[in-house]
């Protein structure tokens, strides 16, 4: 397996394209099997899909809109709003299928079909793939897992980012080479000749305030404890809640709710619960919140709590412990591919250069790439992959150790 990694911040997306594929490709004669392609909503979608088609006719491409921008190995780019990035995988000896699918009203329906064709793509219907690699529109994520772990089973190792725009006026973007949308999903089959470790965790910490969900609709949480979601969510954190009547618009939360998100337990190692978070992303005049994750009614919520620090550690810390699994499998690094929360980036966004170094001097001299997504997947403790928000994950490809 090898693999590289490529960055522009070209404003013109020809010229982008041209200089990724460019950088890509520059030392090889031969296609890559798999692209990723992650890009500025700012970009021309559909002519990055043309242009990286007919320059790579034979390769599987997998692609999303990220954040603001994008990083790998050797630079961040954010600023300018333009960034263009791909990590392209060659693995003759593997194989790998990507599709889309518009996710409409049956999403798992959309999952399902995305998947099966991926795996027709990939040559191997019917196997299970070492990994499936999912970019969905924010809003179906866990209806988008759940499809796919009825194909492959609950153990299969399911990773992602949703795909995000820059002012979350859904602008994002899903797309594969065959098609492209806006509120759809990309699912990638990948089945690896080398190793893979993957660990998806965040940076944060229960404050100690829990209650339990007496009222909720998905991502729509009505009632904690039988009051409004709102109050309690206002109290717990120590703040007044805004003043809205009926016929307001709901009031925006994003950016002061990152480091104080609420969570719900998803298992524990050594009798430490592992907390999956959920982000408030608005307040209703009826004190009920939207989340960017799903609760049930029942379920126990927790507020929890993070620092710019603990954000700016954690990638550096998942980088290490995803590189001692990887090993411990017998196999070296060569290629990271990491998915980072949009909203914690943006609460860090002035200290991006120190998580690039971090991960780099964790990883070595190997090719990775990060995209900024507005929801993320991955395995949690005890197997299973699921959704959450302001989360991280850390996925290594390797190949086996040279002895001797």
């Amino acid at each position: 397996m090898k693999f590289k990694s490529a960055i522009s911040s070209e404003s013109d997306t020809a010229e982008a394209c041209e200089s990724i594929l460019g950088d890509l490709l520059a030392d090889r004669s031969d296609e890559p099997d798999l692209l990723f392609v992650f890009a500025s909503c700012t970009h021309n979608i559909g002519a990055i899909r043309q242009l990286v088609s007919s320059r790579l006719p034979d390769a599987q491409i997998h692609g999303g809109t990220s954040c603001r921008g994008s990083m790998n190995e050797e630079r961040v780019e954010l600023s300018g709003g333009f960034a263009l990035s791909a990590l392209a995988v060659w693995d003759p000896d593997g194989a790998y299928g990507s599709s889309a699918r518009a996710c409409g009203d049956n999403p798992k329906l959309a999952a399902r079909q995305a998947l099966l064709s991926a795996l027709e793509q990939a040559g191997r219907p019917g196997e299970v793939p070492d990994l499936v690699w999912l970019t969905a529109a924010p809003g179906q994520e866990e209806l988008a897992v759940e499809a796919i772990k009825e194909v492959v089973g609950d153990r299969a190792l399911i990773v992602g980012g949703s795909s995000a725009d820059n002012d979350i006026s859904g602008q994002w973007c899903q797309f594969t080479r065959e098609a492209q949308f806006c509120e759809g999903l990309a699912v990638t089959a990948m089945f690896i000749t080398g190793a893979v470790s993957s660990v998806f965790q965040c940076g944060y910490a229960s404050a100690g305030r829990s209650g339990r969900v007496t009222k909720s609709d998905k991502r729509r949480l009505y009632e904690i404890d039988h009051r409004p979601a709102g109050d309690v969510y206002f109290d717990w954190s120590d703040r007044p809640a805004p003043h809205l009547t009926n016929g307001d618009d709901p009031k925006g939360l994003l950016p002061d709710s990152t480091l104080i998100p609420l969570g719900k337990v998803s298992g524990d190692l050594a009798s430490v619960p592992f907390h999956l978070l959920l982000h408030p992303a608005a307040v209703h005049a009826d004190g009920s919140l939207d989340l960017f994750a799903d609760v049930q009614e029942g379920d126990e919520v927790f507020l929890m709590q993070g620092t710019k620090q603990s954000i700016v550690a954690r990638a550096g810390r998942l980088a290490c412990l995803a590189r001692a699994d990887l090993q411990s499998k017998g196999a070296q690094c060569s290629c990271a591919l990491i998915v980072f929360c949009g909203g914690c980036m943006l609460a860090v966004e002035e200290e991006m250069e120190t998580v690039r170094r971090s991960i780099a001097d964790t990883l070595g001299p190997i090719p990775f790439l990060v995209m900024f997504s507005f929801g993320e997947q991955g395995q949690v403790l005890g197997g299973q992959s699921q959704h959450a928000n302001l989360m991280i994950s850390c996925t290594i490809f390797g190949n086996p150790a040279v002895v001797g």
